[in-house]
C-alpha cells in the first residue's frame, strides 16, 4: 500500500515538473520561482522514487520504520495534487488556448510560493528521515551476512555479469535513416580512436532519435556490448542515471552513504576487465551542468559532472548536445562533432510517408516539407497533426493554413503532439523546444541573445554582417534614441553646415572592441547551430522558421522590446541602403530581399515614417538607375501616400517625395505629369516659407532642370534669373549657391547656342572662384573645363585644348594620373582632337583613358562603357566601320548583362550599332536590330514616348532603302505626327521628319504620275 502512494506522490510531482517547465517559458516574470519551485520537485521525485525502490525491497517486510511512510506520503500526495490544481489551467482556458499555458498566468503570489517550498521541504526531510533508518538497518544486516560467509567464495557479480541494454526509449518503426549522419557515427565508433563523439544541433533536428536508432543498431550487431543511456540535462538526471546503471550493474558499496556513486560507476566502467560498453549521454546542453563555475574564492562549488564520465576503459561515450561549446569540452577534438542540421527533401518526405496514414500527395508534400524548412520535429508535428484531422485535413489544406498568418503558423507550431522517444518532462513544440534554447542564451550572453533577436528580421538567407554593427550598444541605447518623434529632423538639412562634429579619439579602439564583440556572438550563435555562416565572406544565414520562432519569443516575453527591435531594423535598413548610383549596385542587389517586408508594411507612426521613407526614397533611385522606372514610380507613391498622411503636405519630407515622383515621371518622358508635381511643391514651398527661403529655391531649381529637359529654356531662364537675384539678396553675390545658379545659367546659354553670353559669364565664375577657392579648388577647375567646351563649340579649338590641357596638368598634380577626375577632362581634349580632325591623337587618347577607366573603375562602369562608346565613334567617324561596330557589340553584351535587355542605356548602344551598319548597308542586320529597338521601346516606353518614335522612323529609312517605300511612307508619316504631338512642330527631330516626309510623298505622287502616264500613253 505504502508503495502505490509513494508512485502516485511520484507521478504527481512529475507532471508539475512539466507544468513548472510550461510557466519558465510563457511567465517571465516569475521565472526565479519557477525555478526554485521545479528544484525542489525535482529533489523531492528523487527522494519519492528512492522510497518506492526500498519499499520494493526482497526484505521490505522487515523494515518497520518504513511502515511510517504513510501518514507523511499521504498528506505529501494532497499537497502535490493542490499544487497541480493550481497550476493547471481549467476547462475553460483549454478551450481558450489549445496550446493549455500560453494564456494562464502564474497563479502565486511571491509568499505563497515561500509557503509551498516550504511543506515539500519538509516533507522530503521526512521522508528522508524514515528511509535512512530502515537503509541503515538494511546495510547492517547485509554486512552481517557477509561476515558468516567466510568459508565461501566471494564473487564480485559485477565482474561477472551480462551484457545490459538500458535505454529509456523503444525503437522507432518509423526511423528515417539519415545515411550521411549514420556513416559518420559509425565510422568514428568503430575506426576512429576518439573515445567520445558528439552530435550537435538545434532542438528538433532529430540528434536524440538518430542516437537511439544507434543503440539499437550497436546492441542488434555487438551483443557482447552494454548500452547506457544517461540523461545529461541536469545535474540531478545524470546522478540519477548513473544510480540507476550502478544498480543494474550491482556495483558494491552503492547504496552505503558516504559512498560517491558517480565515481563509483565512472572507475568501474574504466576499469581494463570491464566488457565492452556505449554510453549515450543525452542532452548535454548547459555548461555549468558539467563544468560550473568558480565561487568567489576560486574554488569549485562541486566536482564538475564531467570528470564522471570514463576516459579510459573498453567503450566509448556519443553525446547529444544543442551547444557546439560543451561538446567541443566534453570530447576535445573539433574531428570528434558531427552537426546535425535539417534533412534534406527526400528524409523529410519519408518522414510524411512513414508517419501519415492517409496516402499523400508527393508535390504538395514537398511543398510542405520545405515550409517547413525540413526540421525533423516540425514535420513530425505537422504529420501528427493532420492525422489527428483527418479525413478533414490534407497535406495541402495543413500548407494553406500554415501560410495563411503569422498567428495561425504560430498556433501550428505551438502544438504538443507527444512522442515515445522524447522525454515526458520535454515539451514537442517546435516553438518551446527552441525557447528553452533562447532562454539558454539570453542567460548565458545576453548581447549574443540581442543579437539573434535583431537578425530575425532578416530575410532567411544572406544576412550582412556590415548591418549587425554595434547591435548590443544600439539595442541598448535605441529606446532614448527613438523618443524623439522627428519633428525637428533637418528642417535646415538644406544649408550647407560648415561645422566639423568633434572626432572621438577613441572612437576606433571602440570599433575594435565592438567588432570583436560581434564575432564572439555569432559563435556563440553558431554554437547552438541557430545560424550558419554563408560560403560567401560576411554574411549568414539562418533557418526561417527558427527566426519566426524567435519573434514569437520576443514577442511573448516582451512585447515593447520587439517593438523597439522592429524599429532598430528600418532604422538600420534606412541607414545602410544606399542611393543606387552604380557603385553601390551589388549593395543594393544583396540588401533589397530584406528591405521588401519592410517596405510592404503599413507604417504604424511618426517614430518610423522618417527611416520608412528614407528607405524607401533609396530603393526608388536604385530602381530608377537599373532602367526598372515602373517600380521606381510605385515605390516613390507609396512613400509618398504615407508622408502626406502621417506627416501633412507641407512637411519637408513630403516634399522631398513630390520631387522623388517627378524624377520618375521624366524618366518615363511623362513631362506634364511631372511638371505638375514640382510646381505643386515649389508653391507650397513659397507659402509655408516665403519666396526667398533656401527650401523654396530648391523646389524651383527642380523647376528648371524640368524646363531644360523638355528644351522650354526661355522659362528656365527666366525662373533661373529670379533665384539668381534671390540668392544674391539673401546669401550673398559670391555664395556657392548663388554661383551655382549662376553657372546653370551659363549651361542654358550654351545649350541654346549662346556662346558669347555663356563665355564671359563662365570666365567671371573661374576667377569668383579661383579668388575665393583657389586654382586647384574643384569647381574651379569645373569651370575652367566648362569654358574649354565653351571654346571648341566657338571654333577656337586652340584656346579650348591649351584650357583643358591645363585643367589635366593640375588634376594630375593634385589627384595622380589614374584619379576618375583627372579622366575626364582627358575625354574632353580627345573631344576637342576630334574637332580638329587629329583622328590618331583623338583615338590615342580615348583609347588610354578606356584602359585606364577600366583598370580603375571596372570593365563594366558605366563610365568605362561611355568612353568605349566615345572611341566607337571616333572609329566610325573614320571609316573604321568594322573596329566601331564590334566595340559597339561589346558594350551591348556588358551593358545586357549588368542592365538587362530592356535597360535604356542597352537600347541606346543598340541604335549606334544599328546605325553603323546602315552606314555599311548591312540593311538586314539593321533591320534586325532597328525591329527589336522599336518593340522594346514600346514596350518599356510607350508608344508616343519620343525615343520609341525616333527608332520608328529609324525603321522607316531602312525600309526605304530596302524598296519597301509603302511601309516607309506609313512608318515614317506615323514617327513624324507622333513627335509632333509631343515634342512641337518646331523641334529638331520633327522638322527633320516632315523634311524627308514631303519629299517621299512628293516622289510617291511622281511614281504614280509616271505610272497613269505610261497607262494613257
Amino acid at each position: 500500500m505504502e508503495s502505490q502512494s509513494v508512485t502516485v506522490a511520484a507521478d504527481l510531482s512529475s507532471k508539475i515538473i512539466i507544468l513548472c517547465s510550461k510557466y519558465f517559458v510563457n511567465v517571465a516574470h516569475a521565472r526565479a520561482e519557477v525555478e526554485r519551485l521545479k528544484e525542489q520537485l525535482k529533489s523531492l521525485e528523487t527522494t519519492l522514487r528512492q522510497a518506492k525502490h526500498l519499499l520494493e525491497h526482497p526484505n521490505s517486510q522487515s523494515l518497520s520504520a518504513s511502515r511510517e511512510l504513510n501518514d507523511p506520503i499521504q498528506k505529501c500526495q494532497a499537497e502535490l495534487q493542490r499544487l497541480r490544481d493550481k497550476l493547471e489551467p481549467n476547462t475553460k482556458e483549454k478551450t481558450m488556448s489549445k496550446f493549455g499555458l500560453r494564456a494562464a498566468k502564474w497563479p502565486f503570489s511571491k509568499g505563497e510560493v515561500e509557503a509551498v517550498i516550504t511543506s515539500l521541504v519538509e516533507y522530503r526531510e521526512a521522508i528522508t528521515a524514515i528511509l535512512q533508518i530502515d537503509q541503515t538497518k538494511l546495510l547492517l544486516d547485509i554486512n552481517h551476512k557477509i561476515e558468516n560467509l567466510s568459508l565461501q567464495s566471494t564473487k564480485d557479480r559485477s565482474v561477472e555479469f551480462k551484457a545490459l541494454f538500458i535505454m529509456p526509449f523503444p525503437r522507432d518503426p518509423d526511423f528515417v535513416d539519415r545515411p550521411v549522419l549514420r556513416g559518420w557515427l559509425e565510422e568514428q565508433y568503430n575506426a576512429s580512436p576518439a573515445r567520445r563523439l558528439a552530435l550537435v544541433g538545434m532542438g528538433g533536428f532529430g540528434k536524440s532519435q538518430i542516437a537511439i536508432e544507434f543503440a539499437y543498431r550497436v546492441h542488434i550487431a555487438s551483443p557482447e556490448t552494454s548500452v547506457f543511456w544517461v540523461h545529461g540535462g541536469t545535474e540531478a538526471k545524470f546522478e540519477e542515471s548513473y544510480r540507476s546503471l550502478a544498480n543494474a550493474l550491482a556495483l558494491p558499496d552503492r547504496h552505503d552513504p558516504s559512498t560517491n556513486v558517480l565515481a563509483l560507476v565512472r572507475d568501474w566502467l574504466q576499469r581494463i576487465e570491464a566488457p565492452p560498453w556505449l554510453i549515450i549521454l543525452d542532452n548535454a546542453d548547459e555548461m555549468e551542468t558539467f563544468f560550473p563555475s568558480k565561487s568567489h574564492d576560486g574554488e569549485n562549488q562541486r566536482e564538475p559532472l564531467a570528470s564522471y564520465l570514463p576516459k579510459t576503459g573498453s567503450g566509448k561515450i556519443v553525446i547529444t548536445s544543442r551547444s557546439r561549446s560543451v561538446t567541443e569540452k566534453l570530447t576535445g577534438s573539433h574531428k570528434a562533432i558531427q552537426e546535425v542540421s535539417t534533412m534534406d527533401s527526400l528524409e523529410a518526405l519519408k518522414i510524411l510517408e512513414n508517419k501519415l496514414s492517409q496516402e499523400i500527395d508527393q508535390d504538395g508534400a514537398i511543398y510542405l516539407a520545405r515550409a517547413l524548412d525540413f526540421i525533423p520535429l516540425a514535420v513530425n508535428q505537422a504529420a501528427a497533426y493532420i492525422n489527428r484531422r483527418a479525413p478533414r485535413v490534407s497535406i495541402r489544406s495543413y500548407l494553406e493554413e500554415f501560410q495563411q498568418s503569422e498567428k495561425q503558423k504560430k498556433s501550428l507550431l505551438n502544438r504538443d503532439a507527444g512522442d515515445l522517444r522524447r522525454r515526458e518532462d520535454v515539451s514537442n513544440s517546435v516553438v518551446i523546444t527552441w525557447q528553452v534554447t533562447f532562454e539558454q542564451i539570453r542567460q548565458e550572453r545576453p548581447s549574443a541573445a540581442n543579437l539573434l533577436l535583431l537578425m530575425s528580421f532578416f530575410q532567411p538567407q544572406n544576412i550582412p554582417e556590415f548591418m549587425l554593427s554595434d547591435y548590443d550598444f544600439v539595442i541598448s541605447n535605441f529606446e532614448d534614441m527613438n523618443d524623439d518623434n522627428g519633428e525637428d529632423l533637418d528642417e535646415d538639412s538644406d544649408e550647407d553646415s560648415d561645422e566639423d562634429l568633434d572626432e572621438d579619439p577613441d572612437e576606433d579602439l571602440e570599433d575594435e572592441d565592438r567588432d570583436g564583440d560581434l564575432k564572439d556572438d555569432l559563435d556563440v550563435l553558431r554554437g547552438y547551430s541557430l545560424i550558419r555562416l554563408s560560403t560567401t565572406s560576411g554574411l549568414c544565414d539562418m533557418h526561417a522558421l527558427v527566426q519566426f520562432c524567435t519573434r514569437v519569443w520576443l514577442l511573448e516575453s516582451d512585447g515593447n522590446h520587439f517593438a523597439r527591435l522592429k524599429s532598430l531594423f528600418l532604422d538600420l535598413s534606412a541607414e545602410h541602403f544606399p542611393d543606387g548610383t552604380f557603385d553601390t549596385w551589388a549593395t543594393c542587389q544583396l540588401l533589397l530581399p530584406h528591405m521588401k517586408p519592410l517596405m510592404d508594411e503599413k507604417v504604424l507612426g511618426k517614430p518610423d515614417i522618417f527611416n520608412w521613407c528614407e528607405l524607401l526614397e533609396n530603393v526608388s533611385w536604385y530602381m530608377r538607375e537599373i532602367g526598372n522606372y515602373s517600380a521606381a514610380e510605385t515605390i516613390a507613391q507609396t512613400a509618398l501616400d504615407a508622408s502626406r498622411r502621417l506627416l501633412g503636405n507641407e512637411h519637408r519630407i513630403t516634399l522631398d517625395l513630390i520631387h522623388l515622383l517627378s524624377v520618375m515621371y521624366q524618366a518615363q518622358c511623362r513631362f506634364d505629369e511631372a511638371e505638375l508635381l514640382v510646381v505643386q511643391a515649389m508653391e507650397t514651398s513659397t507659402r509655408v516659407w516665403g519666396d526667398k527661403h533656401p527650401k523654396t529655391l530648391v523646389r524651383m531649381s527642380h523647376l528648371v532642370h524640368l524646363f531644360v529637359m523638355q528644351g522650354k529654356y526661355v522659362d528656365a531662364e527666366s525662373l533661373l534669373m529670379q533665384m539668381i537675384e534671390m540668392s544674391k539678396s539673401i546669401r550673398g553675390d559670391e555664395h556657392p549657391e548663388t554661383l551655382k545658379y549662376i553657372f546653370d545659367l551659363v549651361s542654358i546659354y550654351t545649350m541654346q547656342g549662346r556662346l558669347a553670353e555663356a563665355e564671359p559669364l563662365c570666365l567671371q565664375l573661374m576667377e569668383t572662384s579661383k579668388r575665393i577657392l583657389g586654382e586647384e579648388h574643384d569647381q574651379t577647375l569645373s569651370r575652367l573645363g566648362f569654358l574649354a567646351n565653351i571654346h571648341k563649340d566657338q571654333g577656337r579649338l586652340a584656346d579650348a585644348e591649351l584650357l583643358a590641357t591645363r585643367v589635366i596638368e593640375i588634376r594630375k598634380r593634385v589627384l595622380g594620373d589614374e584619379h576618375p577626375d583627372v579622366l575626364a577632362p582627358m575625354n574632353d581634349l580627345a573631344y576637342i582632337l576630334k574637332e580638329q580632325e587629329r583622328w590618331q591623337e583623338a583615338e590615342s587618347l580615348f583609347l588610354q583613358v578606356l584602359e585606364t577607366k577600366k583598370k580603375v573603375l571596372g570593365e563594366e562602369h558605366p563610365g568605362t562603357l561611355d568612353t568605349m562608346i566615345s572611341l566607337s565613334h571616333t572609329l566610325k567617324e573614320q571609316g573604321k566601320y568594322t573596329e566601331a561596330g564590334s566595340l559597339y557589340a561589346q558594350v551591348i553584351e556588358t551593358r545586357k548583362k549588368v542592365l538587362g535587355d530592356e535597360h535604356l542605356d542597352t537600347l541606346v548602344a543598340m541604335n549606334f550599332l544599328m546605325l553603323t551598319l546602315y552606314v555599311q548597308e548591312r540593311l538586314d542586320e539593321a533591320e534586325s536590330i532597328c525591329v527589336q529597338l522599336v518593340e522594346v521601346r514600346k514596350r518599356v516606353l510607350g508608344d508616343e514616348h519620343a525615343d520609341t518614335l525616333t527608332a520608328t522612323a529609324s525603321l522607316a529609312f531602312i525600309f526605304d532603302d530596302l524598296g519597301r517605300s509603302d511601309d516607309a511612307l506609313e512608318l515614317l508619316r506615323r514617327a513624324v505626327l507622333g513627335l509632333q504631338r509631343i515634342a512641337g512642330p518646331g523641334h529638331e527631330e520633327t522638322v527633320f521628319g516632315f523634311d524627308a516626309l514631303k519629299r517621299w510623298e512628293r516622289r510617291q505622287l511622281e511614281v504614280l504620275s509616271a505610272q497613269e502616264c505610261s497607262e494613257t500613253g
